[in-house]
């Protein structure tokens, strides 16, 4: 009987989203700025601090590291390119070998403010924007010479074209610009204001924040070359779409009732927010990032004053996109011992399976046995009860399948 109580428990929970709890990710008690996943499987991360950065594996072990950096992406499987930006002269583009830890300089530049990988390498400083093909070898983009960039669009989630890009520059006043063909060509958008950061939203629309205690503070929405208020508020200081399409927002320095974490259906005319400060040990929000970009589950990752945290369990606004195919599956769900687990092709290169906070607990190589197929039998062993994440990879396809262990 405690069983079925339990497995309807957990049913009420996944259906109706109400639950919401949040999980510590990484070392604690640290000012965390940004959190970067990366790898095949996206289960190694860095977490940008105001001192240095740290480099979590897959197993959820880290290391710190005390070259200040502003912003880091991925160069390739083994490789990070960081920028800085002290405004000194050791200022630029570095890459970081993940294997020897070795920092290389690839390109001087002055004040670095970020550094993104979209359909190419954008690196915004104190004094234009910078583009490269390969991460290597830059050049910088005209159009912004002399203009200090200090965010892009981040936009890799379902709904999204690569060829999309927004930049902010640091001006007062109609400070943004758009591009609908890889930053070829550029169009301002008009606005009386800072926009402060730019993402983007489904259906491709620009979203913006206004930044600070003013009566122009809150949420934009991109409107032709304009921008429509979508949710005035003060101290916004952070916005992110989840994998299934909820709109994720974190306030810094608040001190009303808006504060911490919120989350709601972008779609909704007026925007209706559910905080989801309960659980949360520091309501000041530097960012948020989405795990595991192919699928289409309910997962965010909030950066705070006082460490990382993430959660799976809460309201979900858009119906979820189906990303696999009817074969990937896990037989029974919910497991309570011994399951099948069904995968779409024989020589699927691996599957992998994760806890709800994107820590690799088991990992299954299909080709090493011939007979196991399309199916493999799978013991829970000593695992806990909670959900976790069946993730294949089948050449240069990924896949994912939530389940639940009783």
């Amino acid at each position: 009987m405690k069983k079925l109580l339990l497995l309807f428990a957990s049913l009420l929970i996944l259906q109706s989203g109400f639950a919401n709890e949040w999980y510590p990710y990484g070392p604690g008690g640290i000012k965390a700025n940004k959190i970067i996943f990366f790898s095949i499987v996206e289960t190694e991360a860095v977490i940008l601090t105001d001192t240095g950065f740290y480099y979590v594996d897959y197993l959820g072990d880290y290391q710190y590291f005390s070259f200040q950096v502003k912003d880091i992406c991925v160069l390739n499987a083994n490789t990070l390119l960081v920028i800085t930006g002290g405004n000194s002269y050791s200022d630029g583009i570095y890459t970081f070998d993940l294997i020897n830890c070795q920092f290389d300089v690839v390109y001087y530049c002055m004040n670095g403010k970020f550094i993104e990988h979209n359909d190419y390498f954008f690196a915004g400083t104190g004094d234009g924007l910078l583009v490269s093909q390969d991460g290597l070898s830059w050049t910088n983009v005209p159009f912004f010479d002399g203009k200090s960039c200090i965010s892009i669009s981040n936009h890799i989630y379902p709904g999204n074209p690569q060829n999309q890009i927004a930049v902010a520059t640091e001006d007062s006043t109609d400070n943004v610009y758009n591009s609908i063909n890889t930053g070829v060509t550029w169009q301002q958008m008009s606005s009386p204001f800072m926009i402060s950061k730019v993402f983007y939203g489904f259906n491709n629309i620009p979203i913006g924040i206004c930044a600070g205690n003013s009566v122009n503070s809150g949420l934009y929405v991109g409107n032709s070359l304009d921008w429509e208020l979508k949710y005035q508020t003060q101290n916004l200081n952070a916005g992110r779409f989840d994998n299934a399409g909820n709109l994720f927002l974190g306030w810094h320095g608040a001190t009303g009732s808006e504060e911490g974490v919120a989350v709601g259906v972008f779609n909704a005319n007026p925007l209706y927010l559910t905080f989801l400060n309960e659980g949360l040990p520091n309501l000041n929000i530097n960012s948020f990032a989405t795990q595991f970009e192919w699928v289409s589950d309910a997962i965010i990752f909030c950066c705070t004053d006082n460490g990382v945290y993430v959660s799976n369990d809460y309201y979900t606004g858009i119906s979820e996109q189906k990303t696999v195919p009817d074969e990937i599956s896990v037989y029974p769900n919910p497991v309570t011992g011994t399951s099948v687990i069904s995968i779409p092709e024989t020589d699927a290169g691996i599957v992998i399976i994760f806890n709800a906070q994107g820590v690799k607990v088991n990992e299954i190589k299909p080709g090493q046995n011939a007979s196991l197929k399309t199916t493999i039998k799978w013991n829970k062993g000593d695992l806990p009860a909670g959900v976790y994440y069946l993730v294949v990879k089948t050449g240069k396809k990924k896949f994912s399948k939530k389940f639940i262990i009783l």
